[in-house]
């Protein structure tokens, strides 16, 4: 169940490495200069609530964390896809940015939590984090072919909405 939520956030982070400057200058119309920008908002984005995350991490726990970073993703993924004035699309990033940033941490942790042999687990769970991440964007883009670049970036959505539903596995065991 772990790796289900590390499959949402991690082919969310990856696809953004991949495709989200495509998807601002093809999918959106805007220059490669405004496509870049926006790639660089959505790195700042993604470290700055991965380093600021910790103090919400011990105030409202591993599971609400992954349920508030995930459903802040879906939204700014459907502004990115929908959203037509920059603005809305710029807003869609840095919350596409924040909805992937805690997964992975808070997804290693939780493996090591998990039960015993806590060096596998978190080998499990790292290795389908890094399959999604290195593997998954190609697939979107196989998949933007048929349905085009904006609309293949939906499987994120359904994706990290399984993580959504799935982060009670990252609960610290009793």
């Amino acid at each position: 169940m772990i790796g289900l939520v590390m499959l949402g956030v991690e082919l969310g982070e990856g696809s953004a490495n991949n495709w989200l400057t495509l998807g601002v200058r093809d999918g959106h119309g805007r220059s490669d200069a405004v496509a870049a920008a926006y790639f660089t908002v959505f790195a700042i984005g993604e470290t700055v609530a991965r380093v600021g995350g910790g103090p919400l991490v011990d105030r409202i726990g591993r599971v609400m964390t992954i349920r508030v970073t995930t459903a802040l993703g879906v939204i700014g993924l459907l502004g990115f896809i929908l959203g037509g004035p920059a603005p809305v699309v710029l807003v869609g990033v840095v919350l596409w940015a924040i909805g992937v940033s805690m997964g992975f941490p808070l997804g290693m942790s939780a493996a090591a939590d998990s039960g015993p042999d806590p060096a596998a687990r978190v080998s499990v769970v790292a290795s389908i984090g890094y399959i999604a991440n290195l593997g998954g964007p190609p697939v979107v883009g196989a998949l933007s072919e048929h349905v085009g670049l904006l609309n293949a970036l939906f499987v994120i959505i359904a994706l990290l909405l399984v993580g959504f539903f799935c982060a009670g596995s990252l609960r610290r065991p009793a």
